[in-house]
């Protein structure tokens, strides 16, 4: 078996033998995911009083013997909201006696991958591989198989021969897949892709089978749930009946489904823009017939994929320009979905007001939210569309005085010049200032700043 386990640094990286095998770790950086939650066992009805994560995790010891795959399940579903520490002994002590409880999971192994990668804790991820999964992995059906490989893709736990195994099995069984399963493949082989793009690897593109045949069922079931509903007979169709409730409405996750595999297709399938134009009209025919709604991930997906892909069809951007206007600012969206919708209506020479205006007015209200490289990245890309709110210019002024420190010289160098520079007068309507967009404070925080960083350069830190 040869391992890569990544999280997002890949600088600073250990390499280390474990028996036969090589394993190469780089630092974790933890992110956020939120869990539903809802207690259905005893056990989890008492998890659900305690409220901080040692207190958790003592229950769970103190009750190990008695514990059911569902409970366990719940313990890490729960654990997934509170403020949780990976590195805990009394939690690698809990790990191990899941270890042991292994076979209890069978067919549900996959929750259970997917509850450790919600956390993002790869030991336990190698480790279920290696005691359970690596001799069980033809026995499980597509919707676990979808689901192990979004759980170690998402955690960039690329484990050799596991991806071409869950390939492989699916790509020999005659059973279709359901949108769902077809969703999490196609993101788990695109996020190999972009890393091993990351690394500089050249390997040989995941296309000519298993890429071709998901596309076709893709495009299967989106054509067969389209004429659906044109033809007002969704409750009638085998294939869309599988994805209506009992009151014969369309789950809301179809959406995301289908933006979450057009936006893998784009990364996997660039040049293949027919189809995925294709896969876009579809997308928002359905939006429209079954009236589902297109919430703030779905909408920078597409934004994502036009960019990829480099489409510009005029009758698309019009649907996602219009479904922009409707962008909830809520805690849904975060500052990696405007960094990424920002640079693709960049690429794309997009100045729709509709969608500028959602962006404008986020950086408005939460502009302290943003990372330092994000930062820099949005105020570049606003400087060059010459997009310039005079409120959202000064939330970022606000924001550059506390997180330019951790850019480097040549970025700080840079934001001075851009907020030293007058704003240049546009023909949009409050998307300009008269005069310059910084102020003295800003320009002596910023000197400060690149003083500092020269500093370092020359003595070195502190």
């Amino acid at each position: 078996m040869r391992t890569v386990a990544v999280r997002y640094r890949i600088s600073n990286y250990k390499p280390f033998k474990n028996g036969s095998d090589f394993m190469f770790r780089w630092n974790q950086c933890r992110f956020a995911k939120i869990m539903r939650w809802l207690a259905d066992t005893p056990h989890a009805h008492s998890m659900e009083k305690l409220t901080h994560f040692d207190d958790l995790i003592n229950y769970c010891l103190d009750n190990k013997d008695t514990l059911g795959k569902r409970d366990i399940i719940a313990s890490l579903s729960y654990m997934s909201t509170l403020k949780f520490n990976l590195s805990c002994k009394n939690f690698i002590k809990y790990t191990e006696i899941i270890y042991d409880k292994l076979d209890m999971f069978d067919s549900s192994i996959h929750l259970l991958v997917h509850r450790y990668a919600i956390l993002g804790y790869n030991p336990a991820l190698v480790t279920i591989y290696e005691r359970y999964i690596k001799k069980n992995l033809c026995d499980l059906n597509n919707k676990a198989l979808s689901l192990i490989a979004w759980g170690y893709a998402k955690n960039n736990v690329f484990i050799y021969g596991l991806f071409d195994t869950i390939a492989t099995t699916i790509m020999h069984r005659e059973e279709k897949l359901y949108l769902t399963d077809i969703s999490l493949l196609l993101w788990s082989f695109a996020k190999i892709e972009v890393f091993f793009f990351i690394l500089f690897i050249r390997v040989q593109r995941r296309v000519p089978h298993e890429i071709q045949r998901l596309k076709g069922e893709l495009l299967e079931i989106l054509n067969s749930i389209t004429i659906a509903l044109s033809n007002d007979t969704a409750g009638n169709s085998d294939i869309t009946k599988s994805y209506m409730d009992n009151k014969k409405s369309f789950y809301s996750n179809i959406i995301h489904d289908v933006s979450m595999a057009a936006k893998s297709l784009a990364i996997l399938l660039p040049r293949d823009i027919a189809s995925i134009m294709q896969i876009l009209r579809h997308f928002f025919s359905i939006a429209k017939l079954a009236n589902l709604p297109i919430v703030a991930q779905g909408i920078t997906s597409i934004w994502e994929t036009l960019q990829y892909s480099n489409i510009t069809d005029e009758e698309i951007l019009e649907d996602l320009c219009e479904a922009s206007r409707y962008l909830r600012l809520d805690h849904s969206f975060n500052s990696n979905m405007l960094n990424s919708i920002i640079t693709a209506i960049d690429k794309l020479n997009i100045r729709d007001p509709r969608i500028i205006y959602q962006i404008v007015h986020w950086l408005e209200k939460r502009s302290s939210l943003m990372y330092p490289p994000q930062m820099y990245n949005i105020i570049c890309l606003l400087d060059k569309m010459s997009i310039y709110h005079e409120k959202a210019w000064k939330q970022l002024g606000v924001v550059v005085q506390k997180k330019a420190i951790d850019l480097e010289l040549n970025e700080i160098k840079h934001l001075y010049s851009i907020f030293k520079r007058n704003g240049k007068k546009t023909k949009n309507i409050n998307m300009c200032t008269p005069s310059g967009k910084g102020n003295d404070r800003i320009y002596g925080v910023l000197d400060h700043f690149m003083l500092c960083k020269q500093d370092m350069e020359t003595y070195g830190p502190t």
